[in-house]
């Protein structure tokens, strides 16, 4: 990359999909801060890339940690400014509506969209000195709720809105925003959300057992069978790559063909059927 390289944050960059990103930016020219939450982390990151990505420890929760965060990039980038956000930090609260506690779900929101915004909004004096560009990780689930996921998918319908908003608002300084519907990939994410979903099943109550427990057994089996076909996380971190060397980035980016056949099956049908449809798909029926 000529002259000084283009500088890139990337969120949740200790593991999955943010790390693989980080790696990838690193050893294409990019000069790239890499958020993790524990300095055993960023130590580990540091390691792994040689020094390639400047590690920061940063609670996307915390305020005081984001503002922070966006001092060290400010003052390191100067005038240069900040080419992208990788907005990619994200956690997925298991269960059906009924029985996840309103701890469980404020947490969901604080984490995938609250931590988001907070991030983008400290970052956009960069990102507009830089003439900079925003990819969001979004998912399937920003476009069609799955049941026992439902609150993950709530908090990616709130993405998808303010991503929208966002992009609209902020064509004055041409900042593209690109919402990346990452299908499931093959990392340590899939084993954690499998014991997740087997912690929430081992907690029922009797009443709860009743209700759930015979249906969330048929979702966490079938949820777990899908993700033996998840893509490599290295793929879609150069699909990202690929975002930040287009000049003109599309608004929406699937990464899982079978995603869009998904997607093409719910337009195609009514509510009614689709919430059939899914809800046997999803082990739930």
């Amino acid at each position: 990359m000529a002259g000084n390289p283009r500088a890139v944050v990337v969120t949740g960059a200790s593991e999955g999909l943010g790390r693989a990103t980080a790696i990838l930016l690193a050893e294409e020219g990019y000069r790239v801060f890499g958020t993790t939450l524990s300095e055993a982390e960023s130590d580990d990151l540091s390691s792994a890339t040689g020094g390639g990505v400047t590690p920061i420890v940063m609670d996307i929760t915390d305020d005081a940690q984001v503002e922070e965060m966006a001092r060290t990039v400010d003052e390191q980038v100067g005038d240069q400014g900040l080419f992208a956000l990788i907005s990619n930090a994200g956690i997925l609260v298991p269960g059906p509506m009924e029985i996840v506690s309103i701890e469980g779900i404020r947490r969901q929101f604080d984490v995938n969209v609250f931590g988001h915004v907070a991030t983008i909004k400290a970052l956009l004096p960069a990102l507009r000195r830089g003439r900079g560009r925003i990819v969001e990780i979004g998912s399937l689930t920003g476009h069609v709720a799955l049941p026992y996921k439902g609150i993950l998918a709530g908090s990616k319908f709130a993405m998808e809105g303010l991503m929208d908003l966002l992009r609209r608002e902020l064509l004055p300084w041409s900042i593209p925003v690109t919402i990346v519907r990452a299908g499931k990939m093959r990392t340590n994410a899939l084993p954690k959300a499998a014991r997740n979903q087997q912690a929430l099943i081992d907690g029922l109550t009797p009443e709860q057992e009743a209700l759930y427990g015979e249906s969330l057994r048929r979702f966490a089996k079938a949820d777990l069978e899908a993700a033996d076909g998840g893509v490599d996380p290295k793929d879609v971190a150069a699909q990202i790559a690929g975002l930040l060397a287009d000049p003109n980035p599309p608004t929406r980016v699937l990464t899982d063909p079978e995603d869009q056949k998904i997607l093409d099956l719910v337009d195609s049908l009514s509510d009614q059927d689709a919430d059939q449809k899914i809800a046997r798909m999803m082990g739930v029926l």
